[in-house]
């Protein structure tokens, strides 16, 4: 076997190569977010990882052209940042040093990449969730870092018992409401592996301690090695024994004797494990986003005040709410590509885990209750910018109808009447009166306020399209995620063709999906537009994989002369290039911000010196201050952009997989 050729430190090169970006939009995007976290090295070896999809260490040696020593930390680095999975050659995956990375291949991993590219909107998440700093600041840690152990944070403050004490709070707060969770082995490891790997152990023991399982037939032997390996599958990802070493810890070695004491004056009643490594839950993000979105959803088809309750119920059973990426549905796909005879994925299956889905949405934990909504007002009102004052007299009552007009508030200017003197005394009696007046007028004013939660509870849920709200009995509402997500999906994906094409098109396409097959002459019929003008809008929807052409015989000979063309709708294909587009013009802006600052080097150099900062208006010329403003407006310009593709592709990307 020939030696690969290694570049030295001056031919590596300081710019990634252009395949980067014109293999995928995904690969471009990773790569861009990467090359400012990582370096252009990392962001190259993971570029490679992504165009190969598996690579052994000798391999990417080869192709990478790095120094052995080099490929080794870098792989180290991206896997610690959760970029990269591995898995052994043999099968083993108990070892992880340095020395033992030839035998294990490498593969690129999105969940990293996905942390990296949301890290401010999740440190911006954390900081308005707790309104306090430390929060935010172990999170922004543990995303630099992949993941830690609150051991390592201790070290920066160790000579502080009131701060020692704040982190542990905070590290407690983060892991009840599972912002942070434990890290196992099996996270570094390839998901398709290790599934294969458990389905052949299965398979193995299931033969061995059934040897009657020989006389039954052979879709039914498959059918029970799977569901076994379906079981053992999802308990190898939960990795139960994690959390249940979650809260066996103690601060004393860390603060000395008194510490626990310390901990429960301000209310720690549980310690976290000092030295199990913890991560940031992306999943528990994606059920802030998913909440965001419906509310902000709710806010345009009903109402701003409806919204914010909608908002403050989705907030109560957000933390025990399905994920958004359901690990069921996704075991589904594993298993339909397993066994000696692999058909596809079963729309049977795929349905039956749909329905299996939609009844836990409806479990005792998801359950919404006017009195549920109602502490949530009380405790998390303002955070969702929503009072009690808010929503008096939102809803309309027939029967204050009469009384519209009928009372008006006196002022003593408008009446004749004196006003009465002040008592000076005020006498027992008169006292214990105004205090049940005050408790009498309070307990009217909350039936008022859980009636109108009730009545916009009830609003909720008259939504045809988007089915916010489902109310099960009265006053008992649940919401169905597994309904309502791909709903506003599709509804979102429409709205994109209505404002980004035409709204022609989008008749067209609501015409063909309901007729599943038709031609021109049907949809000049039944859409009124001329058949000139409906060939040029479905030319434009052929491009971006909306609509589909199928060919329907006349005669035997199949001639195109003698056949008919008729238009088909393919959801899933269309929304695929709809979400390729928004991740390649993502790129698209970091490309440019990277090129404007190219640009500028000099000049932001000079501003980043310390004798100048502070004194840009002193020691920087007129030209340059323009320059430096013209650079500061196109950034603040470009990153807007960002953050609103950004937040289409929350949808399309990761609310649209059931």
């Amino acid at each position: 076997m020939t030696r690969p050729n290694i570049l030295s430190d001056n031919e590596i090169p300081d710019s990634l190569p252009p395949f980067t970006k014109t293999q995928s939009p995904k690969s471009f995007l990773y790569t861009k977010i990467l090359k400012n976290y990582v370096g252009e090295q990392g962001a190259y070896v993971y570029a490679l990882l992504a165009t190969n999809e598996r690579l052994a260490f000798k391999r990417l040696l080869q192709l990478s052209r790095l120094k052995s020593s080099r490929l080794k930390k870098i792989l180290v680095s991206l896997i610690q940042l959760n970029c990269v999975v591995h898995y052994s050659k043999s099968g083993r995956s108990d070892s992880n040093s340095k020395s033992q990375m030839d035998n294990f291949y490498y593969y690129p991993n999105e969940e990293g990449c996905f942390k990296f590219l949301y890290a401010d909107d999740i440190i911006r998440c954390i900081r308005k969730e707790y309104e306090d700093e430390m929060p935010a600041t172990i999170v922004q840690n543990v995303l630099s870092m992949g993941h830690l152990t609150v051991r390592a944070f201790f070290q920066h403050a160790k000579t502080d018992k009131d701060r020692c004490l704040r982190i542990q709070k905070a590290f407690k707060r983060l892991v009840d409401d599972n912002w942070l969770s434990p890290i196992g082995k099996n996270s570094f490891l390839n998901v398709f592996d290790l599934f294969d790997k458990t389905f052949k152990k299965v398979a193995a023991e299931y033969n061995r301690e059934n040897p009657e399982s020989k006389t039954i037939s052979q879709t039914k032997r498959m059918h029970m090695i799977k569901s076994i390996t379906g079981d053992n599958f999802l308990q190898l990802l939960q990795e139960e024994h994690l959390h249940a070493e979650l809260h066996h810890s103690s601060l004393k070695s860390l603060m000395g004797n008194e510490a626990d004491d310390d901990a429960d004056e301000i209310g720690i009643s549980d310690m976290i494990n000092t030295d199990l490594p913890l991560t940031f839950s992306f999943e528990r993000y994606l059920k802030r986003v998913r909440s965001i979105h419906l509310a902000s959803e709710a806010r345009h088809r009903i109402g701003e005040i409806s919204s914010g309750v909608y908002a403050l119920a989705l907030n109560h059973v957000e933390l025990r709410s399905p994920s958004v990426r359901s690990r069921e549905a996704k075991l589904q796909r594993l298993l339909a590509n397993v066994g000696q005879t692999t058909v596809g994925l079963d729309p049977h299956a795929d349905l039956e885990t749909k329905n299996k889905l939609s009844l836990k949405d409806q479990s005792t934990g998801l359950v919404i209750r006017v009195p549920d909504v109602y502490r949530q007002l009380k405790s998390n009102g303002k955070k969702f910018g929503i009072t009690e004052s808010d929503l008096i007299k939102t809803i309309y009552d027939p029967a204050d109808s009469d009384d519209i007009g009928s009372k008006r508030p006196m002022n003593a200017l408008d009446s004749d009447v004196p006003p009465k003197k002040a008592k000076l005394e005020v006498t027992e009696s008169e006292e214990n009166d105004d205090i049940e007046f005050e408790s009498t007028t309070t307990t009217d004013s909350n039936n008022e306020v859980l009636t109108l939660i009730l009545q916009h509870l009830k609003l909720l849920t008259t939504d045809d399209n988007i089915p916010f709200l489902r109310e099960t009995s009265p006053g008992v509402f649940y919401i169905p995620f597994t309904e309502l997500v791909p709903e506003y999906t599709k509804h979102t994906f429409k709205q994109y063709i209505k404002h980004i094409m035409d709204p022609a098109c989008l008749r067209i396409y609501n015409y063909i999906e309901e007729r599943h097959l038709t031609d021109e002459k049907m949809l000049a019929k039944h859409i009124l537009i001329k058949e000139s003008d409906i060939r040029t809008h479905l030319n434009k929807m052929q491009k971006l994989r909306l609509v589909e052409v199928q060919e329907i015989p006349k005669t035997q000979d199949r001639s195109a002369i003698r056949a008919n063309f008729a238009f088909r709708v393919k959801y899933r294909n269309g929304l695929e290039v709809f979400k390729n587009s928004l991740i390649f013009n993502m790129g698209e802006v970091l490309d440019s911000l990277d090129d404007i600052r190219m640009d500028n080097k000099i000049l932001l150099d000079k501003v980043s010196r310390a004798d100048v900062k502070g004194k840009e208006q002193e020691l920087l010329l007129t030209s340059e201050l323009v320059q430096l403003q013209k650079f500061y407006e196109f950034e603040r310009q470009a990153l807007a952009k960002f953050c609103r593709l950004r937040s289409s592709l929350d949808v399309f990307e990761f609310m649209s997989e059931l």
